[in-house]
């Protein structure tokens, strides 16, 4: 009863001022209203790195960032330095503006 209410109850703010995923057929949904901004952030890169069709280790990889904590940042549980924002941004193929000029990072 009790995991049912709160099932119900993320499932019903993750449907309100959420980010659909762009992958077609993709029911990802990123609620970006109710988080702080270490999870904003993790779910910008996550959703980045899925519409890029990256797994959490090729962009390890290509960012020259250890797989465990990237998938961290996805969970927004890191402090995340400007070094390591830049080697993602470049890992995204994207930089600093483009990433952060986004409804989810504006107030």
């Amino acid at each position: 009863m009790l995991v049912f209410f709160f099932a119900q109850n993320f499932v019903n703010k993750s449907r309100t001022n959420a980010y659909n995923c762009k992958r077609v057929n993709c029911m990802h949904n990123y609620n970006f209203k109710n988080m702080n901004i270490k999870e904003k952030f993790g779910q910008k890169v996550k959703q980045l790195r899925e519409e890029k069709g990256f797994s959490i280790e090729h962009l390890a990889n290509i960012s020259n960032v250890d797989r465990n904590y990237i998938s961290d940042i996805e969970k927004g549980k890191r402090n995340v330095s400007i070094e390591v924002i830049e080697k993602i941004t470049k890992g995204l193929e994207t930089d600093f503006a483009t990433f952060f000029n986004d409804k989810s990072f504006k107030r």
